[in-house]
């Protein structure tokens, strides 16, 4: 999994997205559509995310990165560098951090009645 190192702004962690030049990010390699990553802002932390879409330029690879949960150093460090697996089927913390941040990211789209009429149902 990479680190890409970025500065979030309030628009980038509204829209939940950011864009990311593969030379600018100095990355080591390719990412692939869906890809985990983690990202670093100075200033917010780490947060969870994957690679949505990718562009091609003449000079560069232009990643669109969706924007996950936020996570703490400790999660960071754990996904960077690997976890023990789990013992039998039992879920994970990150299992539900990664839930969390596809639930998010799904009802991000939803038109803001749907989501009203959604949770009025779950009621």
């Amino acid at each position: 999994m990479e680190a890409i190192d970025l500065d979030l702004s309030d628009f980038t962690m509204r829209c939940r997205s950011a864009s990311v030049s593969h030379v600018a990010a100095s990355l080591p390699r390719g990412l692939e559509p869906g890809e985990q990553v983690v990202l670093h802002d100075r200033v917010r932390g780490y947060y969870s995310g994957f690679v949505a879409d990718l562009a091609f330029e003449p000079e560069d690879t232009v990643y669109r990165i969706q924007i996950g949960v936020r996570l703490t150093d400790e999660e960071a460090h754990e996904r960077l560098h690997g976890v023990p697996e789990p013992i039998g089927e039992r879920i994970t913390k990150q299992d539900l951090l990664d839930l969390l941040g596809r639930l998010r990211s799904s009802s991000a789209t939803l038109p803001a009645a749907a989501r009203r009429r959604r949770a009025d149902k779950a009621l």
